[in-house]
């Protein structure tokens, strides 16, 4: 194919698709969102071009003629987002974006369906999966939670709409819910609580054809996070009946394209608990990518811009993690300001010296010989972050 425009901030998991393409043969042109100006010859060698595109035109008709007009200038046949209410917003206006340039997403009925963790709830319990107890709050409720159930973890039902909501918050008794309640302007949608439980995380990669075909399922095992976002990955087996309920699970919500699960899992692996679906690439794709499976070569192949991955190549047995992140927790620990959102919980000298250790050890996702530049980009940010 000619050229890929991929439309979204620049971070690890942006520079993992970028390099995947740029393997495949496959220009790639950053329309960066929130840009004053796209600097992309410091970003990496996989890039062929970047321009900006303002934040406030996301969700406006001028903001989707700039996608187009881009799309046109450099003769890009697909365009990739990752992110959910930029994801909605190119769905809902796919006809808009021309017919040379298709979007590589579910279409937009499947991604408002999906994007309703109240829908994900039902829908995983329908085919099987465990969920945690859960109570729906409607914004001004003045419903209680179980005095049992504390701490408990706040969501809120959609992560799209006018303005990015919280993602998580964690509240230790009804006098912070009944605050935190009063003060949530809510977006019109629900709130979800479930008791907030000290686990590691199992996430599921996968990617289903338009046709209906899996082309890949694999799990991976978080067994550290840090402010509840994956911190360290490795592949594993998966546990019993999951492959099956997650092969079930995309087919009921009729999802195309790449996707990751996430779930608590007991400490002995044999129990897991649904939390959440992505329907696109996401925060761990870098991780996932440096163990050795390819997210974005199947994101292309699931919508025949090119033959899937054959076979299954061998994953690396080993650990991934983005070492400036281990940086970073490697600090927050020494200072004491960790919090119960990161796992395992553990003394500050403990927790610090896991980050040392993993420092060393893990295979890292943003360095890579191949790409120096951008290795260069990532690497002297250190404990500051994205």
């Amino acid at each position: 194919m000619s050229s890929i425009v991929l439309l979204g901030a620049w971070r690890p998991p942006a520079l993992a698709v970028a390099r995947s393409c740029h393997r495949q043969g496959v220009p790639v042109y950053l329309l960066e969102v929130g840009a004053r100006r796209c600097r992309w010859r410091l970003y990496s060698s996989a890039l062929a071009g970047g321009a900006a595109l303002q934040g406030e035109d996301i969700g406006t008709p001028r903001g989707v003629e700039t996608v187009r007009a881009y799309a046109d200038a450099v003769g890009a046949e697909a365009l990739v987002a990752m992110d959910d209410t930029r994801l909605v917003w190119l769905a809902q206006n796919r006809g808009a974006l021309g017919a040379r340039c298709r979007l590589l997403a579910p279409p937009a009925e499947t991604l408002d369906l999906v994007s309703s963790k109240c829908n994900q709830i039902a829908a995983a319990r329908e085919v099987g999966f465990d969920v945690l107890p859960t109570v729906y709050l409607p914004a001004a409720s003045g419903q209680q939670i179980p005095e049992m159930q504390y701490p408990l973890v706040l969501r809120p039902d959609r992560k799209t709409g006018p303005r990015s909501p919280f993602k998580v918050r964690l509240l230790h008794s009804p006098a912070e819910l009944a605050a935190f309640v009063a003060a949530w302007d809510g977006t019109g949608a629900p709130l979800i609580a479930q008791p907030f439980r000290s686990l590691p995380n199992l996430v599921v990669h996968g990617a289903r054809g338009e046709s209906g075909d899996i082309l890949a399922l694999q799990a991976f095992l978080a067994p550290r996070k840090f402010e509840g976002i994956t911190l360290t990955l490795q592949a594993v087996g998966f546990p019993p009946n999951v492959e099956r309920r997650c092969r079930d699970f995309v087919d009921a919500m009729g999802i195309t394209g790449c996707f990751h699960f996430e779930f608590l899992v007991s400490p002995e692996g044999d129990r897991v608990w649904f939390l959440e679906i992505n329907a696109r690439l996401g925060g761990t794709t870098d991780k996932v990518t440096r163990l050795g499976f390819d997210e974005t070569a199947y994101l292309l192949g699931a919508y025949g811009i090119s033959p899937p991955p054959r076979g299954r190549s061998p994953l690396s047995t080993g650990l991934a993690g983005d070492r400036r992140a281990l940086v970073k927790h490697l600090v927050r620990a020494l200072c004491g300001s960790l919090t119960p959102l990161d796992h395992p919980p553990g003394s500050r000298l403990h927790s610090a010296a896991l980050s040392f250790r993993d420092l060393w050890t893990v295979a890292d996702s943003v360095l890579d010989r191949r790409d120096l530049r951008g290795s260069l980009w990532w690497s002297p940010r250190g404990a500051a972050g994205p």
